[in-house]
């Protein structure tokens, strides 16, 4: 029997969505503009459906710090990137849960000030 990863990733973002809130994922990127010799900056947002968590003590590591926090991420269309912004934090790593490799059903991001 095969599970159906669509209809999980759909639970998945009902849950999320009755228990977290929504965020706006900021993305700041740049382009070199040949005529000018300038890096253009384009900032693009995204957004969905979180929840913020907590790491324990003794979770800390030299990946993990003090402060840093977690968020379940409901499987957006974009796919969230190391370096993109979130309420005021920065995501430093990406996890995407996806059981067949293609069908996200949740992201997990580490977050830091």
């Amino acid at each position: 029997m095969s599970l159906n990863y669509a209809k999980l990733a759909i639970t998945a973002r009902k849950l999320i969505k009755s228990a977290g809130a929504s965020f706006t994922f900021t993305r700041i990127s740049s382009t070199y503009n040949p005529a000018t010799g300038v890096e253009v900056p384009t900032t693009t947002t995204y957004s969905g459906y979180g929840v913020f968590g907590q790491y324990d003590q003794r979770n800390y590591s030299d990946l993990i710090q003090a402060g840093d926090v977690s968020m379940t991420l409901e499987a957006v269309s974009t796919e969230p990137q190391i370096g993109d912004t979130v309420a005021t934090y920065r995501i430093i790593s990406v996890q995407k849960t996806a059981p067949d490799g293609s069908t996200v059903v949740i992201y997990e991001l580490q977050l830091r000030h």
